[in-house]
Order: structure tokens, then sequence, then C-alpha cells
């Protein structure tokens, strides 16, 4: 009887030591499954880029991110944005790197300063590729790994890439893709040879993204880090 005048918060502070043990039986077997993964196991992860152009703001793009999809190379992107190495070598950070011109096929790409995060050599994620092999539609698409994304159907899918194979890949290149509004001829193309590890799904990045269309100057990463 006593227990039920209780307000909502003592009743939850009186009933929490007997489903306490439930929750750490939970707990640990979570523990347990997580052995040997890759240390990022969150669904999801955030980073943002606040962009100028000409030394003027044109605002943020906001990256919602797949570490349980690519988590090494979703960790790579994230402490680049972060600058969390730089500590280690001053170049391992987006902060203060340029957009290449924009050359019109709805792509905006970023070379970095052409280091990643695990040490020398090339670095791709094999493991990742292996697991989350997607095929472009149309005779004349590809192959592409990460996140799913329906070129079907969504138009207005705006995705964030990593090159895989070519120019720049397996260190810090990265790009921008307006997927969903590509014609069908390009869309087959646009993600072949990379890993989609995130998107951009808010108003504010489509509209930086239109400014950083238009411009003629020099898209820059301002500042960036982890939301």
């Amino acid at each position: 009887r006593t227990r039920r005048t209780m307000s909502g918060t003592a009743a939850l502070l009186v009933a929490s030591p007997f489903r306490a043990p439930a929750a750490l039986a939970r707990r640990r077997a979570s523990r347990r499954a997580g052995r040997g993964s890759a240390p990022t196991t969150r669904a999801q992860q955030t980073c943002y880029m606040d962009i100028e152009i000409e030394g003027e703001p044109a605002g943020r793009l906001t990256f919602l991110m797949r570490p349980d999809l690519c988590p090494k190379t979703v960790e790579n992107f994230v402490r680049l944005c972060k600058g969390s190495d730089v500590g280690v070598d001053p170049k391992l950070t987006y902060q203060g790197c340029a957009f290449e011109p924009y050359s019109g096929k709805y792509t905006y790409t970023c070379k970095g300063r052409g280091k990643h995060v695990f040490g020398a050599g090339k670095f791709v994620e094999r493991d990742a590729m292996s697991g989350t092999r997607n095929e472009t539609p149309g005779v004349g698409g590809g192959t592409y790994y990460g996140e799913p994304v329906d070129l079907r159907k969504d138009e207005r899918s705006v995705v964030l890439t990593i090159p895989i194979s070519g120019p720049g890949f397996g260190a810090s290149r990265f790009a921008v893709v307006r997927v969903g509004e590509s014609p069908g001829s390009l869309k087959q193309r646009l993600l072949a040879n990379t890993m989609v590890i995130g998107r951009c799904v808010d108003d504010a990045s489509a509209e930086t993204l239109r400014l950083m269309t238009v411009a003629d100057g020099a898209a820059t990463i301002a500042a960036c880090g982890e939301a």
C-alpha cells in the first residue's frame, strides 16, 4: 500500500534493486557478444563540417554515419573530423582542407591531406566490403559497399562516400554525392567502387551544398568535429 502512494520516481527507486540483476546480466551478455568486435559499435554516429566560401560562412554539412556497417572506415573519418591525432601528425585533420571545384556531376570531393589515422600504407576495410556488397541498377552499373541506397526510388539521397580504389583511395579522400537527384545514366556509376559510410539528411546540409554548387571560390572546411 505504501508503494502505491509513492511518486513515480520514488517507486522506481524502490523497485530498481529487484530489476538490477536482470539488467546486469544483459550488460554482461552484451559485453561477451562484443568481444573481438570493432571499437565503435553504435548504430549511428554524427559528424559535422562548417563550410566557408572565400572566407564567408556558407553553412554546415551534417553527416549521419553507420559505424555498425563499416566501423574502421567511419572511425578514420570521425578522428580526422575531430583532429584527435594532430598531436601525432598535424596532417591528420580535415580542418582547413578545401573541396575540389564542383564538376557538375553531383559530387563534391575533398582529398584531405592524404593520410589516415591507422599508420602508413593504404587503408581499406576489407571485412566491411565482404559483408556489405551492393549492386547499382542498370546494365552500366557497378558495385558499391557500405550502407545500401535505394537508387530507383529515393530522389533525395545525399551520401558520404569513401573510395576503395582509384586516385586517392586508402587515405583521407571522401566525397558528398547528391546521388538521388542525378539522372539514371549517371546514377548507375556515381557510387561504383566506393563505400557509403553515411548520409546528409537535413535541409541545412542541402542548402550548404547548393551554395557550394554555385560558388566561384573554393569551399573550405573551417571547423569540423563530432556532434
